[in-house]
């Protein structure tokens, strides 16, 4: 679609620019391979195709011929064409322009080369950028997978705190059937021995009634016979 900037070949011999290359490969969800034929490519460290590059750089520069310039391009002091770039001023001027007075102390270069080496530049920054890129994807990529061990940690633990609570419980339960089946033993012991007391003593209350009844019926006997059985009734 344009000029190459930074050309590389891949294993089946299709050429791409680097930056439309990896822009491809970032987007793609599929294994690194050629978005012509799609054969996976074996190596991402890819070199530049310096002809390929030679070759496109002569054509770009064609494409720029000053004879077919756009009218911003021809300085109208003097009618001609802007093929000089001033490194001091960062602009464009033609022949005369940069002999007069106000540039002619300035460094000078060719359009040409002054933006073919910004171009050098350029590129250069974007493969610093591509690989800061590639290293926060990569961090990015840790990040989230901490995060995923960090919920199956969670999640595990969660587990675990559950069966551990639940031996808990069941401990508590059988602590709680052992407490009740002691008590209601001793409550059992104790309530056989109130009914034994409660046995003894409705026995001994028969008994003193019994008493009761037949010392009123001395009372009621003679002097002589009352006299006469006074000593037995009392050691009763």
């Amino acid at each position: 679609m344009n000029y190459f900037l930074d050309p590389v070949t891949l294993d089946c011999g299709h050429s791409f620019c680097r930056p439309c290359l990896f822009l491809s490969w970032d987007a793609s969800q599929t294994p690194m391979c050629c978005p012509h034929c799609r054969q996976v490519s074996k190596k991402s460290d890819l070199k530049t195709n310096t002809h390929l590059r030679n070759m496109a750089s002569l054509a770009r520069q064609a494409r720029d011929d000053p004879v077919d310039s756009s009218p911003e391009q021809i300085c109208e002091a003097h009618d001609a064409a802007k093929w000089v770039f001033c490194d001091t001023d960062r602009n464009l001027l033609c022949g005369l322009c940069s002999d007069s007075l106000e540039h002619m102390l300035h460094s000078h270069r060719s359009t040409q080369r002054a933006a073919e080496e910004f171009r050098e530049k350029l590129l250069k920054r974007m493969g610093s950028l591509w690989n800061m890129s590639k290293q926060l994807q990569n961090n990015l990529k840790l990040e989230t997978s901490k995060a995923e061990s960090l919920e199956e940690y969670v999640d595990i633990r969660k587990v675990m705190i559950k069966a551990e609570y639940q031996k808990i419980h069941q401990f508590l339960y059988e602590e709680e059937c052992l407490h009740l089946v002691v008590m209601e033993k001793e409550a059992k012991e104790y309530f056989d021995k109130l009914e034994e007391s409660k046995v003894r003593m409705t026995q001994q209350i028969e008994n003193q009634r019994e008493m009761f009844r037949e010392l009123k019926d001395m009372c009621h006997k003679s002097d002589v016979e009352l006299l006469q059985d006074l000593g037995t009734v009392l050691e009763r």
